[in-house]
């Protein structure tokens, strides 16, 4: 194991299956990412990860809060943490907060099973790269885990709008550069998200990705806005500590809706705004 009080000050991010205490990895990823982005901070996090605390992560990391389940999956997903990971980081977390021998014994026991199937990972994508060029690729990488290889592209272009015919191209591709691998009949990223070795080439790839979405956009505002355009616009009172019941509920319609439109032919763009505040 490594050691917790000295995380390695390299560009590859600290490995979770590392770490047996969650706290410690928490906090060696966050010194990563500081590291990474002198600019980075706990408001950051708790903004990705949908929380409505500032700090809540560094009350975690200081054992002041627990974290429930339904916060270990924001935490996750906030972590980009793969399947597998976020199993082993839910373990950690359990068996961290157990309250008896019995629970701590199992989770222990879990944990240690979750090591030994962790997926190889350190596929690093190299800066500039014509793979990640096109924002296609990137909705597609987007997609492709967990789905089922019979008709992957024909499910992957429901949910990313890319032609099917271009994804099996990509699938390819993915396939040969080792980005992608087939488990149980299904595609799996080699990591949970494709790490560039230097942040200007991911800041320049993400642009490339949120402007072909924005032309979508414009496209659309110029031709179907004035005839289906239609706006809500709401203000209500809530109690004190109700806002973030209040996102969880959104959050998960929101998630609902995805995938409910995300099984239809994808004809037109759809923007939905929401603020929250």
């Amino acid at each position: 194991m490594k050691d917790p009080k000295k995380p390695q000050q390299t560009a590859t991010p600290p490995d979770i299956y590392d770490y047996t205490d969650f706290q410690q990895y928490l906090k060696a990823i966050y010194t990563f990412k500081k590291h990474l982005d002198p600019n980075y901070s706990f408001r950051r996090f708790s903004s990705t990860a949908g929380l409505n605390s500032p700090n809540y992560l560094k009350l975690v990391m200081d054992g002041e809060r627990p974290l429930t389940v339904a916060n270990i999956h924001r935490f996750s997903r906030a972590l980009l943490l793969g399947l597998n990971e976020t199993a082993y980081f839910e373990s950690l977390v359990l068996m961290k907060q157990s309250e008896t021998r019995g629970e701590r014994a199992y989770y222990q026991s879990r944990s240690a099973e979750l090591r030994k199937v962790r997926r190889t990972k350190s596929v690093r994508a190299a800066s500039g790269t014509a793979l990640l060029e096109d924002p296609a690729t990137t909705a597609v990488v987007v997609c492709v885990d967990d789905v089922p290889t019979d008709n992957a592209a024909i499910q992957i272009a429901k949910k990313s709008g890319v032609d099917s015919k271009k994804i099996e191209l990509i699938l390819e591709t993915l396939k040969r550069e080792k980005l992608i691998d087939v488990i149980e009949g299904k595609y799996v990223l080699s990591d949970r998200y494709i790490q560039f070795q230097d942040r200007q080439s991911k800041s320049a790839n993400q642009k490339r990705y949120i402007r072909a979405q924005l032309e979508n956009s414009v496209r659309a505002l110029d031709t179907r806005y004035a005839r289906d355009a239609k706006i809500f616009c709401k203000t209500f009172t809530i109690e004190a500590d109700a806002l973030e019941t209040l996102q969880e509920r959104i959050a998960e319609w929101i998630d609902e809706l995805m995938q409910q439109t995300n099984t239809q032919k994808p004809e037109r763009v759809v923007q939905l705004n929401l603020q929250i505040f």
